[in-house]
C-alpha cells in the first residue's frame, strides 16, 4: 500500500515538471520559428518598399516639350491648335481691316466700329462659356473640334459675298446692314470658339500619358500665348501678302484676307480629322 502510494505521490510531483518542461519546449519552438520567419518578414517589407519606390519614381512628371510632340495624337492636337488660334486673332485684324476699308467715313474714327466688334466677339464668353463645356463633356470630342473649325472657315470665306450682297441695302438702326453682318458673323465664330477651346482641353489626358501631361499643359498654355502675340503682330502683314498673291484672281476685290483665315481654320479642321483621342463610347 505505502509503495503503491508513494508511486502516486511521484507521479503527482513529477506532473507539474513535466507540464513545466513542455511549456518551455512550446515557447522555445515558437521563438524558433518566429526567429526562422523574421528574414522572410524583412525580405517582403524590402520588396514592398522597392515596388512603393518604383510607381513614385514612375509617377514623376516628364519635364520637356519632347516627349509629347513625340506622340502623333498630340501632334496633330497641337497643329490643329496652332492654325486655328492664329486664325482667330487674324481673324480680328481682319475686321478692323473690313471696318477701315468699306465702312470707316472721312474724318470719322474707327474705334466705335472696333469697339462693336469686341464686344460681339466677347458676348459668346459671357454667355456660352460655361455652358457649352457641360454639353462638350457629354459629346465627342472629334467631332466637335473637327466641326467648329470646318464651320467657322465657312463662315469667314462667305463673309465677302454677303458684304458684296448686301451692298446698298440700306441701315438697321443707324448701322450700315453690311457692318451688321459682320457682327452676326463676328458672334458666331466666337460662338464655335467656346465649343472648340474646351473639348481641346478635354482631349489632352486622353492623348497623353500622365507623366506627360504637365509638359502638354505648359506647351498648350505657352501656344495659346504665343498666338495671341504672332497673330496680332504679323497679322496685317499675312493679310496684305494674301490680298497681293489672289488679286489676279479676284480683280484686287481683297477676298485673300477672307480666304486666307477661312483656309486656316479649314486646315486646323483637317488636320483634327486624323486625331485618334482613345475615348470611351
Amino acid at each position: 500500500m505505502f509503495q503503491e502510494s508513494d508511486a502516486d505521490m511521484s507521479k503527482t510531483v513529477a506532473t507539474p515538471e513535466n507540464r513545466s518542461n513542455k511549456s518551455q519546449a512550446a515557447q522555445t519552438a515558437v521563438y524558433a520559428k518566429d526567429s526562422n520567419n523574421q528574414p522572410e518578414t524583412a525580405t517582403s517589407e524590402l520588396t514592398e518598399s522597392a515596388d512603393i519606390a518604383n510607381l513614385s519614381i514612375s509617377a514623376e512628371p516628364v519635364r520637356g516639350f519632347w516627349p509629347v510632340l513625340q506622340n502623333a495624337n498630340f501632334l496633330t492636337l497641337w497643329s490643329g491648335q496652332v492654325f486655328s488660334q492664329l486664325a482667330d486673332k487674324v481673324y480680328l485684324v481682319l475686321m478692323i481691316s473690313i471696318i477701315a476699308s468699306q465702312f470707316e467715313a472721312p474724318g470719322q474714327t474707327i474705334s466705335g466700329w472696333v469697339s462693336a466688334i469686341m464686344i460681339a466677339f466677347t458676348i459668346p464668353a459671357v454667355l456660352f462659356g460655361s455652358l457649352a463645356g457641360v454639353y462638350v463633356d457629354h459629346w465627342a470630342k472629334k467631332p466637335v473640334l473637327v466641326i467648329t473649325n470646318l464651320l467657322r472657315g465657312l463662315l469667314v470665306i462667305l463673309l465677302p459675298g454677303l458684304l458684296w450682297v448686301s451692298h446698298g441695302w440700306g441701315t438697321f438702326n443707324g448701322l450700315p446692314i453690311g457692318f451688321c453682318i459682320l457682327l452676326v458673323t463676328t458672334f458666331l465664330v466666337s460662338t464655335l470658339t467656346q465649343f472648340f477651346a474646351p473639348a481641346e482641353q478635354a482631349v489632352i489626358p486622353l492623348v497623353v500619358k500622365r507623366e506627360n501631361l504637365l509638359s502638354a499643359n505648359s506647351l498648350y498654355t505657352t501656344t495659346m500665348m504665343a498666338s495671341v502675340i504672332i497673330g496680332f503682330a504679323v497679322g496685317e502683314p499675312l493679310l496684305a501678302i494674301a490680298d497681293s498673291l489672289l488679286a489676279p484672281l479676284d480683280g484686287g476685290s481683297g477676298m485673300g484676307k477672307d480666304i486666307l483665315v477661312g483656309v486656316s481654320y479649314g486646315l486646323a479642321g483637317l488636320l483634327l480629322l486624323f486625331l485618334n483621342p482613345h475615348e470611351k463610347k
